[in-house]
């Protein structure tokens, strides 16, 4: 069973601090694009799910070394707020930032486990 899910926006900082901001602006053109990282985890195991940037319509194949630094600060990100989400019945959730905006979305869902 889902829990209520948490939302709150993130404060990116600087370029400087995400190394991975100057390769998406530059694969996006500098236009407007969302960046999507998915995760879920449970019984002490969790990961990345997706990563997929977006421009409208069209999906941005990102470069393999892109996508690594993406997923290591995800990773990151998620451990530092959530510690142990990946434990027991575990959470998932979604990181949507607009790559022009800067603007970050964070809803992280904690798993309940079935009434009794």
């Amino acid at each position: 069973m889902k829990g209520t899910p948490e939302k709150f926006p993130f404060d990116l900082g600087s370029s400087n601090d995400l190394p991975f901001l100057v390769g998406l602006i530059n694969l996006t053109k500098g236009g407007p694009a969302e960046l999507v990282i998915s995760y879920a985890g449970q019984n002490d195991s969790g990961g990345i799910t997706s990563v997929a940037v977006r421009q409208g319509t069209k999906k941005i194949r990102l470069p393999a070394q892109l996508q690594d630094q993406i997923e290591d600060w995800a990773w990151n990100l998620i451990g530092d707020a959530y510690h142990g989400w990946e434990i027991n019945e575990g959470s998932s959730g979604e990181i949507s930032i607009d790559v022009q905006t800067r603007e970050v979305t964070h809803e992280h869902n904690w798993s309940e486990g079935e009434e009794e």
